[in-house]
């Protein structure tokens, strides 16, 4: 399964599992202008805990600015609120 949010500039970010493994998309509510994300609900069909992945990509041609730091920081406390045994973030922040 595969969940998949187009960027602006065709690019784009993507969470994909094995089979057994149950994605759900999971709405954060934000639309960033300094990066791009998609979230996903995570279940095993094993288990029936679950985590919330969450992919982020910022080009690395683009300068940081106070805009970015505070987007994520919202995306962060978005997260924050969401039931699940854990929330796990991976990043590519380069030159950051």
């Amino acid at each position: 399964m595969v969940l998949l949010q187009l960027g602006v500039n065709h690019g784009g970010v993507a969470v994909v599992a094995a089979a057994g493994v149950r994605l759900s998309a999971v709405d954060v509510g934000l639309q960033p202008t300094t990066f791009e994300y998609v979230a996903a609900r995570v279940t095993s069909s094993s288990s029936p805990q679950s985590v919330v992945v969450v992919v982020v990509y910022r080009p690395g041609s683009s300068t940081v600015t106070a805009t970015f730091f505070s987007e994520l920081t919202d995306l962060l406390d978005r997260l924050s609120t969401y039931r699940c045994e854990g929330v796990l973030n991976k990043s590519d922040l380069k030159n950051s």
